[in-house]
């Protein structure tokens, strides 16, 4: 398969970027290549402690390199520190005049993307949707949350975006899709499912009950993470129990399901812990979840939607804890306060990722541009136009999803 470069001069390389507030140049980056090629793939990853790419590789004059290895290590950064998902680690090298090829993409006949792309740019429809807006900060990761079925898991793999899902809403056939992203160096977001436990309710004053998450019902969902925790390792980010607008519930699912959590962990996957707002300042309740998981590294998950913290909020938990990471919940790269977020990540040395429903957002039939459909329906159309009795609903989706999302690696 030919390499997907894209043209680029050095003038409209970036200086510069930022990462965990280091400095990373075009130059750095060259360094560690020549350093890479010196040393062998084999031994530089082994020093430096990262894995080798399955799936996502820089190229450079011919060759191919580990590429969140490269950067992980062009930024000073362990592997450990380092939360970068793929889509990620291509921003970041695209800014300084690189590009990652993602071989996965070969899982798809290039002429029947290319007749896909026609079609779309024929209805109007943009090809790929952009990365990332340019905040001032580029997110570690985004994750297209929702995305619980196995032609949407398989679709966003090929397209090499990180996956988002919902621990109550996957089939057996949606976790082996999930299986076989492992070594492909993408992040799985598993979600536990929590944010549909409440609701708001005006005339109660706040959050109420709509369908409680049974201590049944945890077990098994902390099962299912354990499960793909073996499988996927520090690619997978889980979100421990907790109940949306609570920090005493919280507190108490924290304590009362520690020793999963910590099994959890100790397969290698990240652990998110959501930092309700509440009676404590957000810092101040990140001390209990301390105590609540005595001996569990874990990593602050602010909610942004539901009992939001706002950005200024961020602010102050930021100063505070001084995290090596935060994840913000709900908030998506189009979200119009995405800027305000993500601001004070710019002098700080803590890296940010992202999910929202992007799925959700991009689909329907009447509530897009001039009231038609929106990306992601007219994109299914277009694909299933040009599969024709050749497609099932499997295909489609994926031709769909890979259209709208890349192949951008």
């Amino acid at each position: 398969m030919k390499d997907n470069k894209k043209t680029t001069t050095a003038d409209t390389y970036a200086a510069e970027i930022i990462i965990k507030g280091r400095t990373v140049t075009r130059a750095r980056v060259l360094e560690v290549l020549a350093e890479c090629d010196e040393l062998g793939a084999a031994d530089f990853l082994q020093q430096h402690g990262y894995r080798d790419a399955v799936r996502f590789h820089l190229r450079h004059d011919g060759r191919s390199y580990p590429s969140k290895a490269v950067l992980g290590v062009a930024a000073g950064l362990d592997a450990s520190e380092f939360f970068g998902g793929a889509r990620g680690t291509v921003a970041h090298l695209g800014r300084l005049g690189f590009y990652v090829r993602n071989s996965a993409t070969g899982e798809i006949v290039d002429p029947t993307l290319e007749g896909l792309r026609r079609d779309l740019i024929a209805a109007g429809l943009d090809v790929a949707e952009s990365a990332w807006p340019e905040p001032a900060v580029t997110p570690a990761a985004y994750f297209l949350s929702g995305s619980n079925r196995p032609a949407e898991i398989r679709g966003l793999g090929i397209a090499g975006a990180d996956v988002g899902v919902a621990a109550d809403q996957l089939s057996s056939a949606a976790v082996a899709e999930l299986e076989a992203l492992a070594g492909s160096e993408l992040l799985v977001f598993l979600d536990s499912g929590a944010f549909s436990e409440v609701k708001f309710d005006a005339a109660a004053g706040g959050f109420v009950i709509a369908a409680e998450i049974t201590p049944a019902e945890w077990q098994k969902r902390l099962a299912l993470a354990l499960h793909l925790g073996r499988s996927l390792g520090d690619q997978l980010v889980v979100v421990a129990p907790d109940r949306v607008g609570s920090q005493d519930e919280t507190l108490a699912r924290l304590s009362t399901y520690r020793d999963e959590v910590a099994e959890i962990a100790a397969t290698g996957a990240r652990i998110l812990v959501a930092v309700q707002r509440g009676a404590r300042t957000q810092a101040a309740f990140a001390a209990e979840i301390d105590a609540a998981l005595y001996g569990v590294e874990w990593t602050p998950a602010l909610p942004c939607k539901k009992a939001a913290t706002s950005p200024a909020e961020l602010a102050d938990f930021l100063a505070a804890r001084r995290p090596s990471h935060i994840h913000l919940l709900g908030l998506g790269i189009r979200n119009p306060k995405l800027a305000a977020y993500l601001a004070p990540f710019a002098t700080s040395s803590s890296s940010v990722s992202l999910d929202s429903c992007w799925l959700a957002a991009n689909a329907g039939r009447r509530n897009g541009p001039a009231n038609g459909p929106r990306r992601l329906t007219r994109a299914r159309d277009a694909a299933a136009a040009l599969l024709g009795t050749a497609g099932t609903g499997a295909a489609v989706t994926t031709l769909a999803l890979v259209a709208c999302l890349g192949p951008a690696l």
